[in-house]
């Protein structure tokens, strides 16, 4: 099939147009609606002081699976998915995470805006 393809080609039968290929640097729908929803999420953030920003970004990047499941609607498998899931860019990545949709990631910003005092995570100390 491919060397049928290669003669109509340099035949000239066949011909290929920028047109008719994809473009290598689009991104395909699947993308562009994670990046909208990674958007979203960010907005999300902004009404979260800085000291909680902070909080729910060292929770999303570092904290254990326990912290992770303090969390509402977190359970053990999607905990598991967050850490596999790392290193995440920021705490509104999270919602790339299987499981984790806007609404999801909406009810952890509230959770961590109510100022829950069991999410922070332990810094590490050198030791």
């Amino acid at each position: 099939m491919r060397l049928e393809i290669v003669a109509l080609l340099a035949l000239g039968v066949v011909t290929l147009s920028a047109a008719d290929q994809p473009a290598k640097n689009e991104p395909t729908a699947a993308e562009t609606e994670q990046q909208a929803e990674i958007a979203e999420a960010t907005k999300l953030t902004q009404k979260l002081s800085s000291y909680k920003k902070g909080k729910l970004t060292r929770l999303v990047k570092s904290g254990t699976k326990e912290d992770l499941m303090n969390l509402p609607r977190i359970g053990e498998a999607t905990a598991d998915r967050i850490i596999s899931a790392r290193p995440f860019d920021s705490s509104a990545h999270l919602v790339t995470v299987k499981g984790i949709g806007l609404k999801t990631f909406a009810k952890i910003v509230d959770f961590v805006d109510k100022g829950d005092r069991t999410v922070t995570p332990k810094k590490k100390t050198p030791g």
